[in-house]
């Protein structure tokens, strides 16, 4: 529903229709529901009214198009009607806002003014006089009362700047208040003060009675400035007069004389040679022509010559070679595991390499680089007794010098036998402090079919060499073989005093068996499975 709203006099009456486009009276529908044919909103006692009624695109009649009617009475009987279209949303709508004419028909004019919006069209006649503030007024009451006047600019209102020194003028008024009332203007000095020089006197401002007619300000006196001082003058005291910074002065600081710092105070110059008693002279020409006045210290050529320079040297590890008779040169640090080694075709006759061979004392007798080896789990020479090996894990300890990498690992088979199935047949490599493999090879059903180092590179690459020796365990797991032997130490591999160290207690063992499917995942190498065979590991 939409809400007009209008407003009438007391005693008014107010009847809503809906009508057809002839103002005839009809009926309408919304859906299944009939529109009230005829609404008698209450008017307050203010004379406004309010409706709820149908938007009138929403009803539906047998007349067509469909407006509502609206008759107001007030209580002398006369009435005004008129139609209205109501919108289909917002509101409230003031009645006099939705108004529409019938069609074909001139539109039948409200006989009063809205409440707010109206226009009217021919004179108020006012019945008397206004009794209080706020009522309207006739022309003859204005008149009697002294209200009229003159109307826009003022006479005499001062429209343009004034200028230095004019004289002030009174503001006058009429007998009409603000009918022809001016404003004066207020005078400017009438001599501007000169600019102060040094030297000049103060001066007192002036002001006539009324205020800011004549007004000056003073202006304030400078101190005489002293004459520049000569050497030695005396120091004067500043002075200032009565009023503060009208006469105040600054004093001069006294300069020190020749004879405050013991020096003539006539006939002073610097043209001859101060030598009170007459032996600096001398000693200085002494200092001149002795062959090394300074002995203790070396120029920077003496030093150049004698000594390194520490900026010789720019990183850690870095070292002073000779290249030659007094000649000294920096030899960078060389990489991990690397050793200096003499060599003649360099410059400074020395370089970093990786050392070769294993590490054992067998190397003084037969060197496992004899062998093709880097490293091994024994001498190759002493592994003289086999045994068959058909599956499980076998696990050797292998010393590691050095500066060497581990690029691939190898066992030695005595005999090659045949494969039955199951997997995995690789080797693999493990920290000496055990845990998972480090690297292995890849799974292969022919490691053990002929005799011979049985192996092959790690997967993903070598293992990084190390700057200092170390220990690491190979390893080697074999599914379902037959007829395969491998060479073993003959000494008993976990025997007390192959783990054992000098002076009691024991280290990780020597060799490891378990007869396990895979590789162990982490390994404890004190305590996997022992075994009294120790296999040949190498690695290279």
């Amino acid at each position: 529903m939409v809400t007009p709203t209008g407003g009438k006099p007391d005693t008014a009456t107010v009847t809503i229709s809906l009508v057809d486009q002839q103002g005839r009276f009809t009926s309408g529908f919304t859906g299944t529901s009939e529109v009230v044919g005829l609404v008698r909103p209450a008017v307050a006692g203010d004379g406004t009214w309010t409706a709820d009624l149908t938007p009138t695109s929403q009803i539906t009649s047998p007349a067509g198009a469909t407006l509502y009617r609206v008759d107001e009475r007030v209580a002398l009987g006369t009435s005004a009607i008129y139609y209205i279209s109501v919108p289909a949303s917002g509101g409230p709508y003031w009645a006099g806002d939705i108004r529409v004419p019938l069609p074909g028909t001139p539109d039948q004019p409200a006989l009063y003014l809205p409440l707010a919006g109206g226009q009217m069209t021919g004179p108020l006649l006012l019945s008397h006089d206004p009794l209080v503030d706020s009522e309207a007024a006739t022309k003859a009451y204005v008149d009697a009362s002294g209200g009229g006047g003159g109307g826009g600019t003022p006479s005499g209102t001062v429209v343009s700047e004034t200028t230095y020194g004019q004289s002030a003028v009174a503001g006058a008024a009429s007998a009409y208040s603000r009918g022809d009332h001016t404003h004066g203007s207020p005078a400017l000095s009438s001599a501007a003060a000169s600019a102060s020089a040094v030297g000049d006197a103060a001066t007192v401002g002036a002001a006539s009675t009324p205020a800011r007619a004549d007004h000056k300000h003073g202006r304030e006196a400078f101190g005489a400035v002293t004459a520049q001082t000569s050497y030695g003058a005396a120091s004067g005291n500043g002075s200032a007069a009565t009023l503060a910074r009208s006469d105040h002065t600054h004093g001069t600081p006294a300069l020190t004389t020749p004879g405050a710092i013991g020096a003539a105070t006539t006939g002073h110059d610097h043209t001859g040679v101060y030598d009170p008693t007459g032996t600096a002279s001398a000693a200085v020409t002494a200092h001149e022509l002795a062959g090394d006045p300074h002995p203790t210290y070396l120029t920077s050529t003496e030093g150049n010559a004698a000594y390194v320079e520490k900026s010789t040297v720019t990183a850690k590890g870095d070292l002073l070679v000779a290249t030659g008779s007094g000649v000294v040169a920096r030899r960078a640090v060389g990489s991990d595991g690397q050793v200096m080694t003499a060599d003649a075709a360099q410059a400074d006759g020395v370089k970093w390499a990786t050392p070769s061979g294993g590490g054992s004392g067998m190397d003084q007798i037969f060197p496992l680089a004899g062998h093709g080896l880097l490293a091994a789990s024994g001498n190759p020479e002493a592994f003289n007794i086999s045994s068959g090996y058909g599956s499980g894990v076998f696990i050797g300890r292998v010393w590691i010098p050095a500066g060497v990498a581990i690029t691939a690992v190898w066992l030695a088979v005595a005999a090659g036998g045949t494969y039955g199935s199951g997997s995995p047949n690789q080797l693999g490599v493990w920290a000496d402090a055990g845990g998972a493999p480090i690297k292995t090879t890849a799974d292969d059903n022919t490691l053990l079919a002929a005799a011979g180092w049985r192996g092959g590179n790690l997967s993903g690459g070598a293992i990084a060499s190390q700057g200092s020796g170390r220990f690491v365990y190979i390893g080697v797991v074999a599914s379902s073989w037959s007829g395969v032997s491998l060479p073993y130490a003959p000494a008993g591999s976990n025997s007390s005093w192959l783990n054992g160290v000098p002076g009691g207690g024991t280290s990780n063992r020597r060799a490891m068996f378990a007869f396990d499917s895979t590789l162990p995942g982490a390994l404890d190498p004190t305590s996997y499975g022992a075994t009294s065979f120790l296999p040949l590991f190498g690695a290279t």
